[in-house]
């Protein structure tokens, strides 16, 4: 092995899954979405910065470095590119955090064969709609991950809503997640 590596990059390799895409690496504190987020020296701001990178049924990968925190609008964050993965690096409140400060709050995905892991969806708003809003997205996948309320008034009312159109969510799998939730009525 030569001995360019950069430091922590064989221990990313191990904790990485495999791709035959590219490794995008996501850190709000030292990111900025003018990088090319290609090495974790440089990362990238957002998520959706990264997956705006992503080339489709390829395979990419984003890696959301530990204490990486992001706040989810309307808007903020849409999975629009199919076979795209966000993996979470940490564990326990180092993992990833998205933090939803509005009722219309919510990650979209529109692209097939996504798959969001191990990351943290925080509800700081009153009766959040959902953190996924699902269109076109056959084969999503929702894994290790933790859904928290703030307290019995700040909550999210469903983790994953889908849409209406039959067939259009088909193969989603939610596995290994938490929900903590506080809020009296949740869906």
């Amino acid at each position: 092995m030569s001995s360019k590596v950069p430091f922590g990059s064989l221990i990313l390799a191990s904790a990485l899954p495999p791709t035959t895409g590219k490794y995008l690496f996501v850190h709000s504190g030292i990111g900025s979405d003018g990088n090319t987020g290609l090495k974790p020296e440089r990362p990238l701001a957002t998520v959706d910065a990264a997956i705006g990178l992503c080339t489709a049924s390829k395979g990419d990968v984003i890696v959301a470095m530990p204490g990486h925190a992001e706040t989810v609008t309307a808007t903020s964050i849409a999975h629009d590119v199919a076979g795209v993965t966000v993996y979470g690096l940490g564990s326990g409140a180092l993992r990833p955090t998205f933090t939803y400060g509005a009722a219309a709050a919510t990650i979209t995905v529109s692209g097939a064969n996504g798959a969001w892991r191990n990351c943290r969806f925080i509800a700081n708003f009153a009766d959040v709609a959902a953190a996924f809003t699902l269109g076109a997205a056959v084969g999503c996948e929702i894994t290790d991950s933790v859904f928290q309320d703030v307290d019995s008034t700040h909550n999210f009312l469903s983790c994953v809503v889908t849409g209406s159109t039959a067939n259009a969510a088909d193969g989603l799998t939610v596995t290994n997640c938490h929900w903590m939730g506080l809020a009296l009525a949740p869906n």
